[in-house]
């Protein structure tokens, strides 16, 4: 009497392109705001469609990264939280890392 154990070689191969998957994105990461909030994402968790829609129309002229962090985080924040469903900026790219994440290593 025994049990036949099926699916095993399947298992091993996904795990096999988990663990690549891990390798590609171990370090740092540049990642561009398009990819890091898709559009799902901003639809999902947003009033907006896009990122870009949601810079666009913010109080605030955000034509790159610099522009972004020379903004006062509490006057961000309020923005965000106003618009967003994410009390603030740092919730908000915590939530976005975790999903992007999760989609690299196909999960």
């Amino acid at each position: 009497m025994g049990v036949k154990a099926r699916g095993f070689k399947e298992f091993g191969k996904k795990l096999k392109q988990l663990e690549q998957s891990v390798q590609e994105i171990q370090g740092t990461n540049t990642v561009s705001f398009s990819e890091l909030f898709p559009d799902t994402f901003m639809q999902r968790f947003s009033d907006f469609q896009s990122i870009q829609e949601m810079f666009d129309q913010s109080p605030f002229t955000i034509k790159n990264n610099g522009d972004l962090d020379s903004i006062p985080s509490d006057e961000w924040d309020k923005y965000v939280s106003g618009k967003t469903r994410f009390n603030s900026w740092t919730l908000m790219q915590e939530r976005a890392l975790s999903e992007w994440t999760a989609r690299k290593l196909g999960l």
